[in-house]
C-alpha cells in the first residue's frame, strides 16, 4: 500500500457516521492487526502492521537483528533481512536503504536501483521522487532522472499523471515529464485526490481553501478555514466556525451521529 500524506478529513477523529446516497461511512471500528494472528520464525518481527494484509507482491517488512527483509501471508521469509531500511513494494519494486544511501529492489531480493541517493521515496505511477543536495526531483523505474531536482519542495507520489511543485513559495502542479500544467500560483497546495486538488489562497484572515480539477479550474470556491482531501467521494470542511461535509459539488452532505 502506498504510503501518503493525507489530511484524515479532520473529521476522522470523531465518531460519526455519514449518510450520503444511502451509504453510511463507519468511523468506529477497531483496529486489530492482521499480523497478530500469522507467526513468524523465531527471531523475526512484522515492522508494518494492516488490518487485512493485503501486500502488494503478497510481501510485507520484517526485521532481525536490526536488519530489514521481507515475508508473505503465511509468515515465511522471502527475502532475508539484509538492509538497513525497507519500505513495502508499489509499482513492483520497493525503497531499501544500505549505509547511507537509498536504493529499490523487485520482488526477488535483487536490486534494481543501486543504492545511490541521500534521499528517495516509493514509486507510484512510475515515478519515485529523489532528493539531492536538498533539491528535489523524480526518477523512472529504470533509474533514470526524468525530472531534475530542482525544486524546494514537491509533493511525494504523482497522482493522476500530475505532483505538486513548489516555485518560488508558490505552488503549482507539473506532468511526469516535468512539464508545467498548473502554473505555481497558490499559497498552500495538496495532492490531487479523486480528480481534485485542495488549495489555499492567503488573505488579510489567513488561509481560505478550495479546490481545482487537473486543468486548474477553481471548481470549488476558497471559502474554507481548513484543507481536507476528498475520500469516496467526500471531504470534511469548515467554514465560518460551521464544520460539515461537502460533495464534489461543493454541496453540504448531511451527516448524523
Amino acid at each position: 500500500m502506498k504510503l501518503a500524506y493525507i489530511p484524515c478529513l479532520v473529521a476522522l477523529c470523531c465518531t460519526a457516521a455519514i449518510a450520503q446516497d444511502a451509504k453510511t461511512f463507519d468511523l468506529t471500528e477497531e483496529f486489530v492487526s492482521c499480523e497478530s494472528r500469522i507467526s513468524l520464525p523465531e527471531g523475526y518481527h512484522f515492522a508494518k502492521e494492516s488490518e487485512d494484509c493485503q501486500y502488494n507482491e503478497n510481501l510485507t517488512v520484517v526485521t532481525k537483528d536490526g536488519k530489514y527483509g521481507y515475508a508473505n501471508t503465511h509468515g515465511k521469509i522471502i527475502i532475508e533481512p539484509m538492509f538497513d531500511m525497507a519500505e513495502n513494494f508499489d509499482d513492483g519494486m520497493a525503497l531499501i536503504k544500505q549505509g547511507k544511501r537509498y536504493g529499490y529492489i523487485n520482488p526477488k531480493g535483487r536490486i534494481v536501483i543501486k543504492p545511490q541517493f541521500t534521499g528517495a521515496w516509493g514509486f507510484w505511477e512510475g515515478r519515485a521522487k529523489i532528493e539531492s543536495n536538498g533539491k528535489y526531483g523524480f526518477i523512472d523505474k529504470k533509474g533514470k532522472v526524468v525530472i531534475k531536482p530542482i525544486y524546494t519542495d514537491t509533493g511525494d507520489w504523482f497522482e493522476g499523471g500530475l505532483v505538486r511543485i513548489k516555485v518560488d513559495g508558490k505552488w503549482g502542479f507539473i506532468d511526469k515529464n516535468g512539464q508545467q500544467v498548473i502554473g505555481p500560483t497558490y499559497d498552500v497546495a495538496e495532492d490531487f485526490s479523486e480528480g481534485l486538488a485542495s488549495v489555499g489562497i492567503k488573505g488579510d484572515d489567513g488561509y481560505k481553501y478550495g479546490y481545482i480539477n487537473p486543468r486548474g479550474d477553481l471548481v470549488i470556491q476558497a471559502i474554507y478555514d481548513t484543507p481536507a482531501n476528498f475520500i469516496e467521494g467526500i471531504a470534511y470542511v469548515i467554514h465560518d466556525d460551521h464544520a460539515h461535509y461537502i460533495d464534489k459539488n461543493g454541496k453540504e452532505v448531511a451527516f448524523r451521529h
